[in-house]
């Protein structure tokens, strides 16, 4: 198992048009490298993770998880170091954001996905339902933590 108590890697989860991708963003704008879960067996997220920390990464940010098994893998190769971050925004404001139904998306989600239990027990939540500058502003904490 690889330890680095002063590391952090932020695990982020959310309903569709919650703002994750958005957080992703922000965060590599700040140099944060991130790791793609999408068609991603949880080995190899786990072994990118342990490459990335090796290599002297601080921080690092895992988009839009949707498996527990990923989670519980990196839980156990990086003890300490995993949070689990759930970004919430109302089904209204989500709707707002984006074309597509926002129940036929959530429903997929649910249906298809891990993301309700994720969310469930996330180590912390941040509500993107206002405007951008505090959103941003919560990440910062957050990884300033």
């Amino acid at each position: 198992m690889a330890e680095k108590s002063h590391a952090m890697i932020l695990a982020l989860v959310g309903m569709p048009n919650s703002g994750v991708q958005a957080a992703v963003e922000h965060l590599t704008g700040k140099g944060i490298p991130k790791i793609s879960t999408e068609n991603t067996l949880p080995a190899e997220v786990v072994r990118e993770a342990t490459n990335l920390l090796h290599a002297g990464q601080h921080c690092i940010v895992i988009g839009n998880l949707t498996d527990t098994e990923t989670l519980r893998s990196l839980k156990h190769e990086h003890p300490g170091t995993v949070r689990l971050v759930a970004v919430l925004a109302s089904k209204h404001t989500r709707q707002t954001r984006g074309n597509d139904n926002i129940i036929e998306l959530d429903n997929n989600v649910l249906e298809n996905t891990n993301v309700a239990a994720l969310i469930a027990t996330a180590d912390e939540y941040i509500v993107n339902d206002e405007n951008l500058d505090k959103f941003y502003s919560e990440l910062n904490e957050l990884i300033s933590k």
